[in-house]
C-alpha cells in the first residue's frame, strides 16, 4: 500500500485473533488487493462496534516513528509481504507471514506443522568466470541438497519443512567484486540481470537433474513450478528465453527437487576470510582492519589494485534509494529474498530525513521484498574509525 508524503489518513491496527473470531477474516493471510478489501472490512466492523481491540494512528506519523527508530537503531527490518507472497512458489501450501533475521530466507509455513529452515551457502562471484557462474551455482545447490539429505533436523517442524519443500538458498558473496573485475556498475541493469540469471539458471537446471534421481519435492504438484508461472516469470526477463523453455519441458517431466533455490545473504563474517565483498551491496570500505578476538588483520577488496575507482565509491557514497533499483533487478532472479543494507550519511551535502523516506518508498516501488539494516553515519563521523576499523563491517 503506497504511502504518500501528504498522507494524513488514519491507520488502524487490529487483534488478528479477535478479527478471526468475530468476522471470520484471516487478516494475516491475505495480501495485495485482498488485503485492502479485508482491511476495509475490518474498519467497517470497528465502526459498527463489532471489533474492540483496535488502535488508531495517523499513517504518516506512524511511518515517521518507524523511520526515527531506524535512524537511531538500524531497525526494525521491513518485509514487504505483498511482494513476498506474489512470488511465493508454494501458494497452494500456505502464506509467507515473515522473514528470517537477515531478510533473505523465508518460505510457506504452517503453525506447529512446518517451520521454515535455512539451508544457505554463497557463491564468491568475484572468483568465478562469467561463463562458469551457472556451473558453480549448480554445484552449490547440489551441496545444499546433500545437506538436507544427510543431516537430521533438531525439531520436528524443521524436518517436516525440509521433506515437504526442500528449500535451499544459493547466495551471492561479493557482487561488488565481480562488478569491479568486469568494469561494470551497480546501475548496469544488463549486467546485474546477467549475473542473477546465470545463477538462477544453474540452480534450476541442477534441481531438475536432482529431481530425476531423487524425486521432486513433495509439494510440487499445484506449485508455481508445476503450473509454469515460475518459468513464465524467468522468460519475461531473460536474454535467452528458449533455454528456460527447455528447462520447463524437463520440469514438466520430472519436477524440481527444491521449491526455492536462491537467497543472497549478508555474508558479513565469512566474507572476511574469503577476501570478498560481504553480499550484494557496495563495500563499506576498500581497505580496513578487522579487529576480533583472534587479533587484528587487514582486509583488502579483491580487485582494489586493478580497479580502485570502483571500490572508491563505497556504499556511503551511493544514493541509497537508487540502490533499490539494483536490488529490484536482482530480485527478478532470486526466488526468496535479498539482504540489503542502506547507509544514511549525514555528512553528505543535501542530506535530510527524506532520504530514508525515499529509500523505503523506492524499495517498495522496485518490488524489493525486504529492507535489512539502516546504518546512519552521524555528523563528523565516518564508517571507518581513526584506527581503520570499519564499523559497518565489524559491527
Amino acid at each position: 500500500m503506497e504511502l504518500k508524503e501528504d498522507e494524513k489518513a488514519d491507520w488502524y491496527t487490529f487483534c488478528p485473533h479477535e478479527v478471526k473470531e468475530k468476522t471470520g477474516i484471516a487478516l494475516y493471510e491475505v495480501y495485495g488487493d485482498d488485503f485492502k478489501d479485508a482491511y476495509d472490512s475490518c474498519v467497517k466492523f470497528y465502526r459498527a462496534g463489532i471489533l474492540k481491540v483496535v488502535s488508531q494512528y495517523k499513517a504518516k506519523e506512524l511511518w515517521k516513528k518507524v523511520m526515527k527508530v531506524q535512524f537511531e537503531t538500524g531497525m526494525p527490518y521491513i518485509a514487504f509481504t505483498c511482494a513476498i507472497n506474489r512470488h511465493n512458489p508454494n501458494k497452494h501450501i500456505s502464506y509467507i507471514p515473515c522473514v528470517n533475521l537477515c531478510t533473505e530466507s523465508f518460505s510457506a509455513v504452517i503453525a506447529d506443522e512446518i517451520g521454515h529452515t535455512c539451508n544457505l551457502a554463497s557463491v564468491v562471484v568475484g572468483r568465478v568466470a562469467l561463463d562458469q557462474l551457472a556451473e558453480v551455482a549448480a554445484d552449490t545447490l547440489h551441496i545444499l541438497d546433500n545437506g538436507i539429505m544427510l543431516t537430521q533436523s533438531p525439531v520436528a517442524i524443521s524436518k517436516a519443512h525440509n521433506e515437504l519443500l526442500a528449500t535451499v538458498g544459493v547466495g551471492i558473496q561479493g557482487l561488488h567484486d565481480i562488478i569491479a573485475r568486469e568494469g561494470k556498475s551497480f546501475y548496469d541493469e544488463a549486467f546485474i540481470n546477467f549475473v542473477g540469471e546465470e545463477i538462477a539458471y544453474g540452480c534450476v537446471k541442477k534441481s531438475i537433474e536432482l529431481a530425476k534421481k531423487r524425486g521432486c519435492y513433495k509439494a510440487f504438484e499445484g506449485s508455481e513450478w508445476a503450473n509454469g508461472n515460475k518459468f513464465e516469470h524467468y522468460k519475461k526477463y531473460s536474454s535467452n528465453p528458449s533455454r528456460w523453455e527447455e528447462l520447463q519441458r524437463e520440469c514438466n517431466k520430472y519436477g524440481v527437487r527444491n521449491s526455492q533455490m536462491t537467497s543472497p545473504a549478508p555474508n558479513t563474517s565469512t566474507s572476511i576470510f574469503m577476501d570478498a565483498g560481504a553480499g550484494v551491496m557496495p563495500v563499506y570500505s576498500a581497505f580496513f582492519y578487522e579487529d576480533n578476538k583472534d587479533g587484528v588483520m587487514p582486509v583488502v577488496s579483491m580487485f582494489l589494485k586493478e580497479n580502485p575507482l570502483s571500490y572508491a565509491r563505497s556504499v556511503e557514497k551511493h544514493d541509497p534509494w537508487e540502490l533499490t533499483k539494483m536490488i529490484g533487478w536482482l530480485q527478478r532472479w532470486v526466488d526468496t529474498g535479498i539482504s540489503a543494507e542502506y547507509v544514511m550519511n549525514k555528512n553528505r551535502e543535501g542530506f535530510s530525513a527524506k532520504w530514508l523516506w525515499d529509500t523505503l518508498n523506492e524499495a517498495w516501488r522496485n518490488d524489493n521484498k525486504a529492507v535489512y539494516y539502516i546504518r546512519t553515519i552521524k555528523k563528523g563521523e565516518n564508517l571507518v574509525k581513526d584506527n581503520d576499523v570499519c564499523v559497518g563491517c565489524a559491527g
